[in-house]
């Protein structure tokens, strides 16, 4: 599974002007070896 995200939408989905889509956060969770649900956490 891969994906291409240019450096553009990596910036706007970093400032909430660009949602991922479901399969993007699967291939972004196995990049970084967490789970997709691990990504979601919140922190206090």
């Amino acid at each position: 599974m891969g994906i291409r995200m240019d450096r553009a939408s990596i910036t706007r989905v970093e400032n909430g002007k660009r949602y991922l889509r479901d399969f993007e956060i699967r291939a972004i969770a196995k990049v970084l070896k967490v789970s997709a649900a691990w990504l979601f956490r919140e922190t206090d």
